[in-house]
């Protein structure tokens, strides 16, 4: 039987850009996820977290804010021979504890694969419950974007959550 190995969650600096942008990129030439610029993932290198093992990155996720009451976990993508070992969800709840520590009463996700963040207790979205202002510098695809249910978390839902 293989053992896991352990992996840390940790803040992203400026040294780890191009393997972020690497991995992003991975996934956004199958169509799975947006694609992300190296000046992009640059200039909002402090919203992104990271997974490293013996310092190669093989997991990140990002979580911007929107405003005092609403952020948004975005660019989650773990590295095919890492998927299924609980990489994505640490990075996950790794955001929720962030926007904790921030006072954001709520975290939502945009996704086309909603199934990990449901296990973490997301629930649908009504597009009308996203921040205004994310449609100021989003064009959401409603056809292809799963909206999550703002993950409210000071109340039980983050609790059982295991924030």
């Amino acid at each position: 039987m293989e053992q896991r190995k352990k992996f840390a969650i940790k803040k992203a600096t400026i040294s780890n850009v191009k393997e972020i942008h690497k991995l992003i990129s991975k996934y956004s030439k199958q169509g799975l996820m947006l694609c992300r610029s190296l000046a992009e993932i640059e200039s909002k290198i402090r919203d992104y977290f990271i997974c490293d093992i013996k310092g190669k990155v093989i997991g990140c996720v990002a979580l911007r804010i929107w405003n005092r009451r609403s952020s948004e976990i975005y660019a989650l993508a773990v590295g095919i021979k890492h998927t299924g070992k609980g990489i994505g969800t640490k990075l996950i709840r790794g955001c929720i504890a962030d926007a904790k520590k921030l006072d954001i009463p709520s975290v939502f996700a945009l996704t086309s694969k909603p199934s990990l963040f449901k296990k973490l207790g997301f629930q649908k979205l009504n597009i009308n419950e996203l921040p205004k202002v994310i449609f100021t510098e989003k064009i959401i695809n409603i056809e292809k974007a799963y909206g999550l249910k703002a993950h409210k978390i000071g109340g039980k839902e983050a609790n059982e959550a295991k924030v």
